[in-house]
């Protein structure tokens, strides 16, 4: 039986838990000094992993370190090995 969802209808849901959502997969801290206005940023230095939340780029991740680009659904299935 295969499950049907609209990825949409999720990803809006999302959106207003994205921190929380992404701080559950991401081993790293929240890199509060490079977090500024349209990035989360977790890991130390320059940040291995960015989460853009508004700009030309809103919605995507990008993980540095394990090479993983992607909007919040496609980061999250990747990290947890549901892909």
């Amino acid at each position: 039986m295969t499950a049907n969802w609209d990825k949409d209808i999720v990803m809006r849901a999302a959106m207003s838990r994205v921190e929380q959502i992404l701080s559950s997969v991401i081993e790293e801290d929240k890199n509060y000094k490079l977090s500024k206005g349209n990035k989360l940023v977790w890991g130390k230095k320059h940040g291995s992993i960015q989460y853009h939340v508004s700009g030309s780029k809103e919605g995507v991740v990008n993980d540095y370190e394990r090479g993983i680009h992607g909007d919040l659904i496609t980061y999250y299935a990747k990290r947890r090995g549901l892909d």
